[in-house]
């Protein structure tokens, strides 16, 4: 049976919008609670005794509460197993977790140092933090792009994996922050490869064209 779904996220926030992508591809109805960073409502004392970390996203299972969002997708996964987001065998699956692993420690740290550094107008005092994570998400996107040239749209052919999903509100919020940059060679050359790259564009029209897509996208987004 499955239980009742409430979902606690942040417009804008890659973890959220990735277990939000999940809960559209499984068909899964839930309760949105939408929290406003700017007001710091992740701060207060009613979201603290949700989630004492004061992070999102949060999804309440019924009694349940569970955090981070890779447990999340893993719960969600087991909970409806159909489209299966780890893939059906044991060498397919560890593909997946592999890739999902390669993004986090490596790419995502990357990108949110980029993002901090550009959203917070700091490309000139500290250009030297931000070319080093350039360099490294550029590095990093080479792999990605070979996986998803091999076998497309999406990592495992014509149906997502977690890691696609995940993969995908990275690079978006990574396109929004080069955004802001100027003048700066490596960050208009990285945001021309996201825009121009055959794979990474493929990915991303198929994710777009999946149903509730746009019930996910960051609706603070459309809004500035």
């Amino acid at each position: 049976m499955i239980p009742e779904l409430e979902l606690f996220w942040i417009s804008g926030s890659p973890p959220s919008w990735r277990v939000m992508l999940v809960l559209e591809v499984k068909a899964l109805p839930y309760h949105s609670r939408r929290l406003d960073a700017g007001k710091h409502e992740h701060k207060t004392p009613h979201f603290l005794a949700i989630n004492p970390r004061g992070q999102v996203p949060v999804l309440r299972a019924g009694e349940e509460v569970i955090r981070e969002s890779l447990a999340i997708i893993a719960f969600l996964d087991r909970l409806r197993p159909d489209p299966p987001l780890f893939g059906r065998d044991a060498l397919r699956m560890a593909g997946i977790w592999q890739r999902i692993f390669d993004f986090e420690n490596h790419m995502r740290p990357a990108i949110t140092t980029i993002a901090r550094i550009l959203f917070r107008d700091r490309q000139h005092s500290e250009a030297t933090e931000l070319a080093e994570a350039i360099t490294a998400v550029s590095e990093e996107l080479t792999d990605w792009e070979k996986a998803l040239a091999k076998r497309g749209p999406f990592l495992y052919g014509d149906t997502p994996t977690a890691a696609d999903l995940i993969l995908h509100p990275g690079l978006q919020w990574l396109e929004r922050a080069l955004e802001r940059a100027e003048g700066d060679n490596a960050c208009i050359s990285l945001r021309d490869r996201l825009g121009t790259s055959v794979p990474l564009q493929n990915l991303r029209s198929a994710i777009e064209a999946l149903p509730g897509y746009e019930r996910t996208y960051p609706p603070h987004w459309r809004e500035g």
